[in-house]
């Protein structure tokens, strides 16, 4: 990845991410971690490169086969039909966008609350969360945030969890906008948050951070506290590099965009390495994955970028 393209997802605080274990990030077993993540859970085999589907957008997929992509640089995004055909657009990207309901300013993260039949969308250049209809039609907004870089619903409660990147938190609310809670704070100990670039709920409802300052993924439980993290040792292959998104598939793994690495690496439900998978271009170029997000049929869809 080249300097101009790393400062591109700098900006919107994509700098690396980690996900749920037992062992800190620095390789070490953290105080009172108790059993593994998702211990009692029948674990999943590691998924073929077949599972894995990309392209140059980031994406948020609907069950009926609809989709929206983001454009965090033009301000907009389009919303799309099963065969990607574009039905509607939100925002204007011919001119500078305002706060106004229904203008998007650097739509960095979505997410499709299907309870609600709305896209909840995290613009960091507007601080807050704004939502849409499936055809696009603007909702209002429903929360406001800290400068942020992705977010995530508990589908148990419709909770938001949002990654506050720029104050070292995740930002809870519930599904009307209200602040609920806060979970992590700023700390160089294994515990600590030191940019946080992604959140993911684990079938079990454990909140899984990728934090930035130690390139790992950090989970936390249903009560706020520290559990243990995943992502810094082992081998070369199982460690991350510079992870920026995580996501998890039907199956309960976690997928780990590393961008930096050019790869995607797979982890199961308690944190042990699965696979990585190389991303590349279609003319076979290396890639570097910069969102991930499950697909209906059961793959996981990766944003790409061309890599150095």
């Amino acid at each position: 990845m080249n300097r101009r393209e790393f400062a591109r997802f700098a900006a919107f605080g994509a700098a690396s991410v980690c996900l749920p274990g037992l062992s800190a990030c620095g390789g070490t077993q953290s105080e009172g971690t108790g059993d593994p993540v998702g211990g009692d859970s029948p674990l999943a085999p590691a998924p073929g490169a077949s599972a894995l589907v990309s392209g140059s957008g980031q994406r948020v997929f609907v069950d009926n086969g609809a989709s929206f992509e983001l454009a965090p640089l033009r301000n907009g995004i389009d919303v799309l039909d099963a065969a990607g055909d574009v039905l509607a657009r939100i925002g204007d990207a011919s001119r500078v966008p305002t706060r106004a309901v229904g203008d998007v300013s650097a739509p960095v993260a979505a997410a499709w609350d299907a309870d609600a039949q709305r896209l909840l969308v995290l613009e960091r250049g507007n601080e807050r969360i704004q939502a849409f209809g499936l055809t696009g039609d603007p909702l209002g907004v429903v929360t406001a945030v800290d400068a942020a870089s992705d977010l995530a619903i508990d589908p148990r409660n419709r909770s938001l969890y949002v990654a506050a990147s720029s104050t070292h938190r995740i930002q809870v609310f519930s599904a009307s906008g209200d602040a609920v809670g806060i979970v992590g704070a700023f700390g160089m100990d294994s515990a600590g948050l030191n940019g946080p670039t992604s959140v993911a709920l684990s079938p079990e409802g454990m909140l899984h951070v990728v934090n930035s300052g130690d390139a790992c993924v950090k989970v936390f439980g249903a009560d706020a506290r520290f559990v243990g993290s995943y992502g810094a040792s082992g081998e070369a292959e199982q460690r991350l590099v510079g992870p920026r998104t995580i996501r998890f598939d039907r199956a309960g793994r976690a997928w780990v965009a590393d961008t930096f690495a050019a790869a995607v690496v797979v982890f199961d439900a308690t944190g042990s390495f699965l696979t990585r998978i190389a991303t590349r271009l279609a003319d076979g170029r290396p890639a570097a994955p910069v969102a991930l997000c499950p697909r209906p049929d059961g793959t996981m869809y990766a944003a790409v970028v061309a890599a150095a």
